[in-house]
């Protein structure tokens, strides 16, 4: 229960007292006239009156500013602040439960990948100014979070899955874009689940994408396994794949204590899940500690991928992502489940992202990773050449692959 501007009459705020309302449809609202922040909630009712002022990531009454004053107030993005009603994290599953259910899908729009994706995802969209309004958040299952390394927020994702996850993360993408910038300091990173909690499983897929990790580092951005190079931390987030033979060595490696039967003991550096970042073997380009440690929220990270608001880009990688999982579950369920009779099988099919992409989807879509594939090719050539080695000139990209599926 609390009090909010609920509408409003002859250009002043109507405020209900005692009313119950609906998180996606709430935002903070900087009164200018009593110097105090409260609710509104957004509708039609509204609207009219209002206007979302990004530099202080909060709504306004624009009765109360000129018009220039406006300007400023909705196209400056602001930094440094968390303009929510909520306690902010530093985990998007500590919100997960505020967040569920008040997703709304704008245009339900059909795509073909969501016939042939089993899995659930999630992303961290990184950015470094800019705010989305509370409402918005909501509606796109889009949870704000405190990240250290990054002068703006961290919108990390709701669980998706299937079409209605894709047609999230095209809403999402309009939003950021609206909304917020990223610079070179941020990344994107996806996160899929539902993968079998197997050791053997595990190393299969760890062994898959060691192998598809020299073919992927010709279409990604020279400085991707190397970002020390150029952001200003110094730290490297995303090294290469060491090669480990059994599974032992690479539980060893990323959990950092010895196999003793379970996939669900936390990691010693972050028993309570409280401060990820003193777990340093995360900091590959596919991370699986999560896989390996804690008992809920079992996912592979894929971690390499540079910031985009191109939904064609994430689209793709998607599929990608999706049928590196898929393949490397089938390729466990037919071995011997050893790791010699595990890597003898990758190395007979000579894999490769387009025979995985093969194996997993009908051959019309496979083409189309293919060529998107081929188009990151001529991308990163292009970046490479106006001097570009992190991928930060999102436009060259934007004009070769296109934007539209």
């Amino acid at each position: 229960m609390a009090e909010i501007i609920s509408d409003f009459k002859n250009g002043a705020p109507v405020i209900a007292r005692g009313t119950e309302f609906v998180d996606n449809k709430v935002a903070l609202l900087h009164d200018k006239k009593r110097s105090t922040k409260m609710l509104v909630e957004v509708s039609e009712k509204t609207l009219p009156y209002i206007a979302f002022a990004n530099t202080i990531g909060a709504y306004v009454i624009k009765s109360q500013y000129t018009e220039d004053e406006l300007f400023y107030l909705m196209n400056t993005m602001g930094t440094g602040s968390f303009p929510y009603t909520f306690e902010r994290r530093y985990e998007a599953m500590d919100s997960f439960n505020l967040f569920n259910g008040h997703e709304v899908i704008e245009k339900d729009i059909e795509f073909e990948l969501a016939k042939f994706m089993p899995y659930t995802f999630g992303i961290e969209y990184e950015t470094s100014m800019g705010y989305i309004p509370q409402d918005v958040c909501f509606r796109n299952g889009l949870i704000p979070l405190r990240d250290g390394s990054i002068s703006g927020l961290e919108y990390s994702t709701t669980v998706m899955q299937g079409n209605d996850g894709l047609n999230l993360v095209y809403q999402q993408l309009e939003a950021l874009r609206k909304f917020t910038y990223f610079n070179k300091e941020c990344s994107l990173h996806v996160h899929m689940g539902g993968y079998p909690i197997d050791p053997m499983a595990i190393y299969a897929l760890y062994r898959v994408c060691y192998f598809l990790q020299e073919e992927m580092a010709e279409f990604l951005p020279d400085w991707t396994f190397e970002t020390s190079k150029y952001k200003k931390s110094g730290k490297d987030y995303c090294h290469k794949l060491a090669n480990y033979k059994t599974f032992g060595e690479l539980y060893e490696n990323i959990a950092q204590q010895k196999f003793m039967g379970s996939l669900e003991q936390p990691h010693p550096r972050d028993e309570e899940r409280s401060h990820k970042w003193d777990c340093t073997s995360r900091y590959t380009c596919v991370n699986l500690l999560n896989l390996m440690c804690y008992d809920k929220c079992k996912t592979v990270e894929f971690r390499f991928l540079r910031p985009t608001y191109n939904f064609k880009k994430i689209y793709y990688w998607l599929a990608i992502f999706n049928a590196i999982l898929k393949y490397s579950e089938d390729l466990f369920a037919k071995s011997d489940k050893t790791e010699k009779g595990i890597e003898q099988l990758i190395y007979d099919d000579n894999t490769s992202i387009y025979l995985i992409a093969s194996s997993v989807y009908p051959k019309p879509l496979a083409d189309k990773i293919e060529d998107f594939v081929n188009k990151l090719y001529v991308a990163v050539g292009n970046q490479r050449t106006n001097g570009d080695l992190y991928g930060k000139d999102t436009a060259i990209e934007d004009a070769i692959i296109g934007t539209r599926l």
